[in-house]
């Protein structure tokens, strides 16, 4: 019955996106050695990592089951691909990062980290980033079976990530940096990059992140245009790199920050 419904558009229901996805919930697509982690990493409740994922993988399908078309399905199904990559791209952008508050901005809303102490902020987006890598995968393998995602809409989503992970990372490593300065009393110079950021970094940002939310709306509705896309990053990117060139490097040998 799942093939026909998938041969003439029908939309699919629990029971049977939850088939499709059996194989993936019992054996997670991951490496060993990840997998071996993400079981014995127990929350408060008592259950592993892996089994909250499973709860929660469980309940996306339930999501995309309840549209009442398949085209309704397949956006919604795209759309939460989106969602688990930007928590990615925030994992990727605040790797690293000694200072929680330059990334407090993407998390802090969340309820979990409402719930959660600043200390455990980063173990808790590495489980998340680990949620994200699982779902991500799942449901993008669950889109390529049954909704029609081929090469040219993951390359879309691809597009997309990479994107919303220099942005995240621009946007991160401003504010990191000014905090090295706090951290080392170099006050002027804190307030002179944070005069920066208000004033032509956070502009440069809001561009991006424009471009991000019309690059979203394309992937999940329709097609982007890859051409246009690209050449609107490149001019933002050319203006990053201005930006870049006459004030952020000259100021930062300055500072010594």
């Amino acid at each position: 019955m799942t093939f026909f419904k998938k041969l003439f558009n029908r939309p699919l229901s629990s029971a049977a996106l939850l088939r499709q996805s059996e194989k993936n919930i019992k054996n997670p697509p991951l490496p060993k050695e990840w997998r071996d982690l993400a079981a014995s990493l127990v929350g408060k409740s008592g259950g592993s990592n892996l089994d909250f994922w499973r709860t929660d993988y469980k309940s996306t399908l339930n999501e995309i089951a309840a549209e009442p078309t398949w085209s309704l399905q397949r956006i919604k199904l795209i759309a939460r691909i989106l969602d688990w990559e930007g928590w990615r791209a925030t994992r990727m952008a605040s790797k690293d990062v000694k200072f929680v508050d330059a990334w407090k901005h993407f998390v802090e809303n969340n309820d979990a980290f409402k719930r959660s102490s600043k200390e455990n902020w980063d173990v808790l987006l590495s489980q998340i980033w680990l949620h994200a890598l699982l779902s991500s995968a799942c449901l993008m393998e669950l889109g390529q079976k049954l909704y029609a995602i081929d090469d040219v809409k993951q390359n879309e989503i691809g597009l997309h990530f990479e994107y919303e992970k220099e942005i995240k990372a621009l946007d991160v490593k401003s504010i990191e940096q000014m905090l090295k300065c706090v951290e080392s009393y170099e006050d002027d110079n804190a307030l002179s990059l944070g005069d920066l950021k208000d004033e032509v970094l956070n502009p440069l940002i809001r561009e991006q992140y424009r471009l991000l939310a019309l690059m979203r709306e394309g992937i999940i509705n329709g097609n982007i245009d890859p051409q246009e896309i690209q050449t609107q990053i490149q001019l933002l990117d050319k203006k990053k790199r201005s930006i870049a060139a006459t004030l952020i490097e000259p100021q930062s040998r300055r500072s010594g920050c």
